[in-house]
């Protein structure tokens, strides 16, 4: 076998394995995250419950079992695994924030405000998914910006003071 056969039989499976790894986006430094708490998770304490999809939250409060909905909002960012200020988690389980832009509020006073909702201790166990969670309040304020909400809506500021544990649906 000469030198031209030798070359010639190893790049072009090189060359392939190239184009092949390059169309396969191995070479983006993108990546793609999915937000923990998609679902809709009931509260048995209050009867109430929550529903967040990948882009929208809303939630319900229980009046004798008569479901009326208090927030509704667009999610504008979130993170998994860290919380907007400066707190660090040190319960069991997955935790996070979403940051909402509210569409409407039971009330009305924070309709197209932001506001963060926190969660923590995201377990499944025996089938079963729960998770403990955080609508941040502090005598009705919410914030004109995303920005403002982050840097706004700590533990520190007082607005995580509640949790309630809600069990996925």
């Amino acid at each position: 076998m000469n030198n031209k056969t030798l070359r010639r039989g190893f790049i072009t499976p090189l060359i392939a394995l190239l184009l092949l790894l390059n169309s396969c986006n191995l070479f983006d430094n993108q990546t793609t995250t999915e937000l923990s708490i998609v679902g809709t998770w009931l509260d048995p304490s209050s009867g109430g419950k929550i529903e967040v999809t990948s882009n929208e939250y809303s939630s319900y409060w229980s009046n004798n079992g008569q479901l009326t909905q208090s927030h509704k909002g667009k999610i504008t960012s979130f993170e998994n695994g860290t919380y907007n200020g400066s707190e660090v988690e040190t319960s069991t389980g997955e935790y996070g924030y979403i940051t909402i832009k509210y569409d409407s509020i039971n009330g009305g006073a924070g309709a197209g405000k932001y506001g963060i909702l926190r969660w923590k201790s995201l377990i499944t166990d025996n089938g079963v998914t729960t998770m403990s969670y955080s609508e941040g309040y502090n005598s009705g304020t919410y914030f004109e910006t995303e920005a403002e909400a982050k840097i706004g809506m700590t533990d520190e500021a007082n607005y995580f003071n509640f949790y309630s544990t809600t069990t996925k649906e």
